[in-house]
């Protein structure tokens, strides 16, 4: 009985441990998105993925994807997507930032909620400044 039951712990144990594991951010997204992952760690340390996207005419775009809360436990959807994008003057850890420390931000409050929590990088900024063929996209005016 007493094996048993250690013998459900153990695995049980194993089981959180691989979705904590599951839930981390990549080093291969901490490496190319440093200013992401530490606004992330800055206001709550919550995990997140990217995801490359080329658009039709051809500009190379970055989602990023909220995995998980600061506890590393995978966020589960259960209301739907929610797709945030960058206003003209601000760029996509806007939706992370907050200037109070108390306060969440609404990408991490929309998560714990129950959505899943994408926001983009448009043309132009972090993460989305390359394009398929053209190598100079400086403004010609």
């Amino acid at each position: 009985m007493l094996q048993t039951t250690l013998l459900k712990a153990g695995l049980a144990a194993i089981a959180c441990l691989e979705a904590v594991e599951a839930a981390r951010t990549s080093p291969t997204d901490i490496a190319k998105f440093p200013e992401f992952e530490q606004m992330m760690q800055a206001n709550g340390g919550h995990t997140w993925s990217s995801m490359p996207v080329t658009s039709a005419t051809g500009y190379n775009l970055t989602l990023f994807r909220m995995t998980g809360n600061s506890l590393g436990v995978d966020y589960v959807d259960t209301k739907g997507p929610v797709l945030l994008l960058e206003g003209m003057f601000s760029n996509c850890m806007d939706w992370i930032r907050t200037n109070d420390p108390t306060e969440t931000s609404m990408a991490v409050q929309l998560a714990d909620s129950g959505h899943d929590v994408w926001i983009a990088s448009t043309r132009g900024r972090m993460g989305a400044s390359t394009h398929a063929t053209l190598t100079d996209l400086t403004d010609p005016l």
